[in-house]
């Protein structure tokens, strides 16, 4: 007797595949900007979602900056030629005909055949809804209003608030030229009947180079539609519809005039050359300090008082990242830095004693970068977690003797470059905090978490959580005040390290996390050590920080192009040795 493939397909059915939103892309063709193809391809290989329709800007496409031809915005127009244009790799085209090349596609030209800006004709929106689309992820067009926002089923998808600035030149022109420390960007969705909401945002740092610094904003924010995407499903998965957070009004960025454009220019020019300056010749030295205040006051405060500091670390080296437990009040664990190599290891400083020298720690020692040695007690058991990104791998370590002897007791994350991992209980499960190093380590936070220390960790699944470069990184240990738990993160909007900022954690569980500023710990001015603070850790009645100061030294290019050869060096061993198909290495 024959079975038939209906059959077996009822005997045997299916795994059910998660649900995948449908979307079409509002473009200019197939050819897009190089952090719009970023976005569209993060989708794609997502899974979570795929396009099912091309919605084809038709016409002359030009924005405000280009149809601005009078003198008085010469200047800008010749800033937005030379540097705008022409020196953004998030800019450059990429050609997407083979990924999208097969799908259907409208053209339309609402510029010219309506009288409102961005109201579509009645028959192109009974078009698209015909296509049933969850989104519509807007990418040209003017701004759009009328029945075209409720045309899908979760609206209209746009990284800017005014489209003349689709890719954000002229917000950050008037950034750096208002002298701000962040780059802002926010993806916002449109829906008929409704105000704009904000289904994610972030902020980057506005660094020394413009370019560079808008660069990294437009392709760091180019996964937030997967996060999007991720964070839908599961509110349908459980059955909650939280609405977006209503998006205050985007600032109008007006055309710079020739005058707003020089007084950029020389501000400019001065910021130039002191970044020069100080990334040539000054070094950055950091010490621990106690304070004998908990860390309730602290905060408190918002500044750490009366701070006493440690001696004096060796010529070119420095002391950062200490940690410290009540339970073991003898010893403070940290990273020592060497200028010369460009390197950190963890050592131990003893608290008591005559002979306060540091210790260096042979276990940690595997050749390569290690800092940020998180310390935590369980079960009357001390342990380590030192950071190891160069590695890929998050190490746990248990002390046999404390300070000085461990042993390794398993590694919890493999194959990711976590920076500064904290681990804390709460709500019933271990959770482990950290950004990566392949996302510059200042902006993105990364969570997993287990229900028992030795995991199996999980990913979190709204995986980067925030995006925020003045309170995303770790910053010590998380720690409770009358029952709610608050982490602390650095600010790096000005400086690596600038200062500490406390958030406070609202909702932590697998699937969902929000936490809000809740303080703020600025360096001790006046203290020897006032340029920045990136470490915070309770110890009992007791506050143990780090300290940054900047000295002027004649030797600092030699040490930077020391270190660069070395790591070049280094860089092209790892490729000699590494496995070649066939399990041969490379001579």
């Amino acid at each position: 007797m024959t079975t038939s493939a209906a059959e077996i397909a009822e005997a045997y059915p299916a795994p059910e595949r998660p649900p995948k939103l449908r979307f079409g892309i509002m473009c200019r063709g197939s050819a897009f900007p190089a952090w719009q193809a970023a976005a569209v391809r993060g989708l794609l290989a997502s899974g979570l979602a795929e396009p099912a329709l091309l919605i084809v800007e038709d016409g002359e496409h030009d924005d405000r900056a280009r149809e601005a031809r009078v003198f008085r915005t010469l200047l800008y127009r010749l800033y937005r030629r030379c540097w705008g244009l022409s020196r953004l790799k998030a800019l450059r085209p990429v050609d997407l005909a083979a990924e999208l090349g097969h799908l259907p596609a409208i053209r339309s030209n609402v510029r010219q055949r309506r009288e409102r800006a961005g109201d579509f004709p009645a028959e192109e929106v009974a078009e698209l809804r015909r296509h049933r689309l969850d989104f519509i992820l807007q990418f040209a067009f003017p701004r759009l209003a009328g029945e075209i926002l409720s045309a899908s089923r979760f609206g209209i998808w746009a990284y800017h608030g005014h489209p003349e600035d689709r890719h954000g030149l002229l917000a950050a022109f008037w950034s750096y030229r208002r002298g701000r420390s962040e780059l802002h960007r926010a993806l916002l969705r449109f829906a008929a009947a409704a105000q704009p909401g904000t289904l994610h945002r972030g902020s980057f740092r506005a660094g020394a180079s413009c370019a560079s610094s808008l660069d990294a904003a437009l392709f760091g924010s180019a996964d937030w539609c997967v996060r999007a995407c991720r964070q839908l499903l599961l509110e349908l998965e459980e059955g909650r519809a939280r609405p977006p957070v209503p998006a205050p009004p985007p600032a109008q960025s007006v055309i710079p005039g020739n005058v707003a454009v020089l007084r950029f220019l020389a501000r400019r020019v001065v910021t130039l050359l002191l970044a020069a300056f100080r990334r040539h010749f000054l070094l950055e030295y950091w010490n621990i300090g106690i304070v004998d205040a908990a860390i309730e006051r602290v905060v408190a405060d918002g500044q750490p008082a009366a701070v006493r500091w440690l001696g004096a670390p060796r010529p070119l080296h420095y002391h950062a990242d200490p940690f410290a437990l009540p339970e073991q009040p003898g010893s403070i664990l940290f990273e020592e830095y060497s200028h010369r190599t460009g390197l950190g290891w963890i050592s131990a400083i003893p608290l008591t004693g005559a002979d306060r020298s540091p210790r260096r720690i042979a276990l940690f020692d595997q050749g390569t970068h290690r800092s940020y040695p998180f310390l935590f007690e369980l079960e009357g058991t001390t342990f380590c977690v030192p950071e190891s990104a160069a590695d890929r791998r998050v190490d746990l370590y248990r002390a046999v003797r404390f300070p000085d002897r461990w042993q390794h007791a398993g590694t919890l994350i493999d194959d990711f470059p976590a920076l500064d991992s904290s681990i804390f209980f709460h709500g019933g499960r271990w959770w482990l905090f950290c950004t990566s190093g392949e996302d510059g380590g200042e902006h993105k936070l990364y969570a997993w978490h287990a229900a028992a220390l030795r995991g199996p960790w999980q990913p979190h699944r709204l995986n980067p959580l925030k995006c925020d470069v003045s309170s995303s990184r770790p910053a010590g240990r998380p720690f409770l005040i009358g029952g709610t738990l608050y982490r602390p993160a650095q600010d790096c909007s000005r400086t690596y390290g600038g200062a500490i900022v406390i958030n406070r954690v609202i909702a932590l569980t697998p699937t969902d996390f929000a936490e809000a500023p809740a303080g703020r710990i600025a360096p001790a001015a006046g203290s020897g050590y006032g340029a920045g603070l990136h470490t915070v850790c309770p110890f009992g009645s007791r506050t143990i920080i780090d300290g940054k100061r900047f000295v002027f030294d004649i030797r600092a290019p030699y040490l930077r192009a020391k270190r660069a050869v070395a790591s070049k060096s280094a860089a092209v061993g790892r490729k000699a040795t590494s496995p070649m198909p066939g399990g041969m290495c490379r001579e």
